[in-house]
């Protein structure tokens, strides 16, 4: 080999000698010195100071591993964020063909602490830190790099995050994170993220996202969160002192960046548990479990199918005032007067189509509700329990609805519901209830608010139907009241409806202590004036009415009598009995009172004394004209044959006239001449003997039919009464429910 390539080669061999040596010090000393001027400028270059145990830098593999790293907040002293070991290594020959290829990111035990000021963060100043926009702006031209993130991996993570505002805290635990790879074209990003909250719970996913197509694909599975978590949120708005219960969820959420309305969600959201109390630390509700199962939600093509909503467990109650109740309590208004602002005619054009819900099955279980009014003077508690509920294909949209509800009532008893109607108002709706043995002393306190009667017992049965057309209620409501006892009226209350409540029940009651009423309920339900309540009660007022005045009336209608049959029983005054045509009215009496055995019965004789002095005198002669034409009656007690051939005698008889005319003394008519053998004192005599014989004789028969004596009063009208008296003669019948207080 010539003498000029040897030195040539010797001189190579240096230089690439010296080149490898200066390699191998910067390989040597680039990690210590690194680490130096990263501790030393990173608050200059970031505004936070950045600390660490050890760096490992190798060129060679591109690798780098720091130990400890740490990096303070603002103030220098708290840790922001933390790593126990971070490890990246970066394939340095991908750089020569513009690709940025990091084969893997390994972190340990990093540690984050979050802090949320109002509407900044205690990362808000990091933010801020990048390049201008100028150089983003000559970035465009230039041909893009392409960047690939591979095998990321997170173990041991914690994440603590403080909302100072609302004082709200959270803390991840064993956060775990494992990224096959991170594509920034070309390629779907496959991610899976798992922590475990510090208070119980856990969240897991998995998600797949192509980002040159902006597609992407998300799986959450939370299991066990404590709503309490949420309790700085939800006191923002409402007045409660505690909230707890879990929550849990399998959801599949599947969409496009590019059209975010786009986008279909599937899975099902559940709560167990749950509990709520106002600031009283009384109960405002609570529940077993709340499970809502999702078939597909898509904004974007108006879709929200729900499978199902199953509510069980149930328990809430209704606290009413007069100005306020328990529910309106707990919403939390605003004192800060905000201005109102105009609103802007909305120039964004939606694609959207119109949400329709559809619910294939809600369901109510095991659920109890109680129902306070304190709006009364004695307030009014009720409680139904066993509520159970069931609506098939509902929708908010949907014209007819359908809803079928049972539940049991407080004291006994039961109640159905059935609705069939649409949610965009009350024109078309149809509703019925069937109540069964309801207890009907709970309702005591509204019978003293309206009527002033405390209600002691009875069971009540309800068949309410009401359908409305077109905004126009057509109700009927049956009742079947059994055994209902009414307490004295209390005169010391006011109300709005004065009615003679106790005496129209015990007139109503029939003979098996039963009440069966029919109360319709006609109006228009768009009215302003309309009340149901008040139709119902003002309905049952006019019937409690009519039946105090007029009790007889009211028998006589439920016997298919007229009111005649049962008001008054016709007879001759001149005669001392009924006749048996009479008698079938009393029969008709008797069998008014059998249907209730509450009821009494008063008779009184109303008598024209008048009318009744003048013919008991022309009877009086034709009695003795008849004796005088029988001798053999004379002295002794007239038959009903005898009684009948004296009323068969004319009053123009020509033999009575002159028998008439031979005993009187003096000139004149008929009846004068009569008058002066039988003056009217002495027809009033007879006429009060009578009466008196014609009552011991009906009261006789009315006793000897199964009316109890006490329970019967026979009497004769007082004697100025007769005095004035111009009617027809007849017994005045009075049907009345004896020992009720005056109403």
């Amino acid at each position: 080999m010539k003498k000029g390539v040897k030195k040539g080669l010797k001189i190579t061999a240096i230089i690439l000698g010296v080149i490898l040596a200066l390699l191998l010090l910067v390989a040597i000393f680039i990690s210590p010195i690194a680490e130096y001027v990263i501790e030393k400028n990173s608050k200059e270059w970031i505004g936070r100071q950045i600390t660490m145990d050890d760096l490992s830098i190798n060129l060679f593999t591109g690798s780098l591993e720091a130990e400890a790293l740490c990096m303070k907040e603002q103030d220098d002293k708290t840790d922001f964020v933390s790593i126990d070991t971070l490890k990246v290594a970066i394939n340095p020959f991908k750089l020569l063909t513009k690709e940025v290829n990091i084969r893997y990111v390994t972190l340990n035990s990093p540690k984050v602490r979050l802090v949320q000021y109002d509407s900044t963060f205690n990362f808000t100043d990091l933010t801020k830190l990048g390049g201008d926009k100028e150089d983003d702006e000559d970035d465009k031209d230039k041909e893009p790099w392409a960047i690939g993130i591979y095998n990321i991996k997170l173990t041991g993570g914690t994440l603590s995050y403080m909302d100072e505002v609302r004082d709200s805290k959270w803390n991840l635990n064993n956060l775990h994170l494992e990224v096959p790879g991170v594509y920034f074209s070309g390629k779907t990003t496959d991610a899976g993220v798992s922590f475990q909250f510090a208070e119980g719970g856990s969240l897991s996913t998995k998600a797949k996202y192509d980002m040159e197509k902006g597609r992407y694909d998300v799986v959450v599975k939370l299991t066990g969160l404590d709503i309490d978590n949420f309790m700085p949120y939800i006191k923002e708005s409402l007045n409660v002192s505690s909230v707890s219960g879990k929550l849990a969820g399998d959801v599949h959420v599947n969409g496009s960046t590019q059209t975010p309305s786009d986008i279909d969600i599937v899975g099902s959201v559940t709560i167990s548990g749950f509990n709520a109390n106002d600031l009283n630390d009384n109960k405002v509700a609570s529940l077993n479990s709340l499970n809502v199962n999702v078939n597909k939600i898509n904004p974007q093509k108006g879709v929200c199918d729900i499978a199902s909503v199953t509510v069980d467990g149930l328990s809430s109650h209704f606290d009413m005032y007069k100005d306020h109740n328990n529910f309106s309590n707990l919403v939390k208004t605003s004192d800060n007067k905000t201005e109102e602002k105009k609103a802007e005619p909305d120039t964004v054009k939606s694609d959207s189509n119109p949400m329709v819900v559809s619910i294939r099955k809600i369901e109510l279980k095991n659920s109890d509700f109680t129902f306070a009014d304190n709006t009364l003077r004695m307030p009014f508690i009720y409680k139904l329990s066993n509520i159970n509920a069931v609506s098939e294909n509902f929708s908010p949209s949907a014209a007819e609805n359908n809803l079928h509800l049972t539940m049991d009532t407080q004291g006994g008893g039961a109640a159905i519901v059935n609705w069939k109607g649409g949610l965009d108002g009350i024109r078309n709706q149809k509703l019925t209830i069937i109540l069964k043995h309801v207890d009907l002393q709970q309702f005591s306190p509204y019978s003293m608010e309206y009527f002033a009667y405390p209600l002691e017992k009875g069971k009540l049965s309800i068949m309410s139907e009401n359908i409305v057309r077109d905004y126009n209620l057509v109700g009927r409501n049956n009742l079947d009241i059994f055994n209902c006892r009414v307490g004295d009226k209390n005169k010391k209350i006011k109300t709005e409806f004065n009615i003679p409540l106790k005496t129209g029940l015990y007139i109503l009651r029939d003979k098996d202590d039963k009440i069966t009423l029919d109360l319709p309920v006609k109006g228009n339900v768009n009215s302003p004036e309309f009340s149901y309540k008040k139709l119902i009660l003002k309905t049952l007022g006019n019937l409690m009415v009519k039946l105090a005045v007029s009790p007889v009336n009211a028998l006589a209608s439920g016997l298919g009598l007229s009111a005649d049959e049962l008001s008054q029983i016709p007879f001759d005054a001149t005669k001392p009995d009924l006749t048996s045509q009479e008698y079938a009215r009393v029969d008709k009496i008797i069998a008014a009172l059998e249907t209730n055995s509450e009821l009494s019965l008063k008779l009184t004789q109303q008598v024209n004394m008048k009318n009744a002095i003048k013919k008991r005198t022309i009877f009086e002669m034709k009695r003795r004209y008849y004796v005088s034409k029988h001798p053999q009656a004379a002295g002794q007690r007239l038959s009903l044959v005898d009684f009948a051939e004296i009323s068969d005698i004319k009053d123009s008889d020509s033999g009575l006239k002159s028998f008439v005319n031979n005993l009187s003394s003096i000139d004149g008519s008929f009846y004068e001449q009569a008058e002066s053998i039988f003056p009217a004192d002495s027809a009033v005599s007879a006429l009060s003997r009578q009466m008196a014989f014609r009552n011991k004789l009906v009261t006789d028969y009315i006793v000897k039919h199964g009316v109890p004596a006490e329970k019967l009063t026979v009497g004769i009208m007082s004697a100025d009464s007769l005095k004035s008296y111009t009617g027809a003669d007849k017994y005045a019948v009075d049907i009345f429910v004896p020992n009720v207080a005056a109403e």
